[in-house]
């Protein structure tokens, strides 16, 4: 999301919320925002993000329009019906 300059910042997401890509892949938490500018005066927000891959940590860094909240997504495995 694009945020002109002197906007009012209003993130999406917050630190521990858990999110995936819209494209698919790991649920992820966010461990921090930052706003990161445009070079037009503007800014768009950023989630450093961090998943596990057996025992190993990773993370990396996606603007906020990639993201999606995790409880939208069903979880791995995990059928959307009820019987």
């Amino acid at each position: 999301m694009h945020f002109p300059k002197g906007a009012p910042i209003s993130p999406r997401y917050a630190e521990g919320d858990e999110v995936q890509l819209k494209s698919g892949g790991p649920r992820m938490t966010v461990a921090s925002l930052e706003a990161v500018g445009d070079g037009l005066g503007g800014f768009t927000i950023e989630c450093m993000c961090e998943w596990f891959v057996g025992a190993y940590r990773e993370s990396a860094t996606y603007p906020e329009d990639a993201l999606e909240a995790a409880a939208d997504v069903p979880a791995p495995g995990r059928v959307g019906f009820r019987v």
